[in-house]
């Protein structure tokens, strides 16, 4: 059904481009044009180039934040000037399709669908968390094993033309608490301590999704920057 496909993707932390990277290999398994544009600050340069290339599927992937999409990805709905085309919304979490995480693609999803978007199919892909709670050594590996099978599943089901909307509810409490998240944000580099087996090599720095981190005198310097989104 879907021939030409543009994946755009805020990857966060890391883990999504592994599930990013699962779609781009499964289309072009199936002969589809794909189209990567990363949307992670770091990698932002090729951006600009690729949006204006010619696609009839987006498939839009993100890592949760705060029981939402990231800010960078209502940066990309609210500037692009793509429009009026079919658009699979896949999310990306530790926690599942579970509380709270039921209801992170309400508001990208009708950010989407107000800037003339075609939402037709909903997902949550899970990858090992990675905050918070530990897992095991052997789940996080058959986790990340199952990747490419899950991926394929639902592009076989994407690909065919199904129509997947979820439509969750998301309470009151749970859009204040994402809200305060998002807005105190830039609280969290504060605690953060940069051990002295740091070799001030630069690496985060240069790959950190937000440019939030610089170096100086060959130690991190993590920026007083908010990632707060009002939708």
């Amino acid at each position: 059904m879907y021939k030409n496909v543009s994946i755009i993707y805020f990857s966060g932390t890391g883990g999504t481009s592994r599930i990013t990277d699962a779609f781009e290999e499964g289309l072009l398994n199936r002969e589809c044009e794909v189209t990567k544009i990363p949307l992670d600050l770091s990698k932002l340069n090729l951006h600009t180039e690729k949006q204006s290339q010619n696609h009839d599927l987006i498939i839009l992937i993100f890592a949760v934040h705060a029981f939402d999409a990231p800010k960078p990805v209502y940066d990309w709905i609210t500037s692009t000037e793509i429009k009026r085309t079919d658009t699979a919304v896949i999310s990306v979490s530790g926690a599942g399709e579970t509380w709270p995480n039921t209801g992170c693609r309400n508001d990208c999803c009708k950010c989407l669908e107000d800037r003339g978007f075609k939402v037709v199919y909903e997902k949550m892909m899970v990858m090992p968390s990675n905050w918070t709670i530990t897992v095991n050594d052997h789940l996080a590996m058959w986790i990340i094993n199952s990747i490419p099978e899950k991926v394929g599943k639902v592009l076989d089901s994407l690909l065919s033309g199904n129509i997947r909307r979820t439509n969750y509810k998301k309470s009151p409490l749970r859009s204040y608490f994402s809200k305060s998240e998002k807005d105190h944000a830039s609280l969290f580099p504060k605690e953060i301590v940069v051990s002295e087996s740091c070799t001030g090599c630069g690496w985060c720095s240069r790959n950190c999704p937000m440019n939030n981190i610089s170096i100086k005198d060959f130690r991190p310097d993590f920026k007083d920057q908010c990632m707060s989104y009002l939708p």
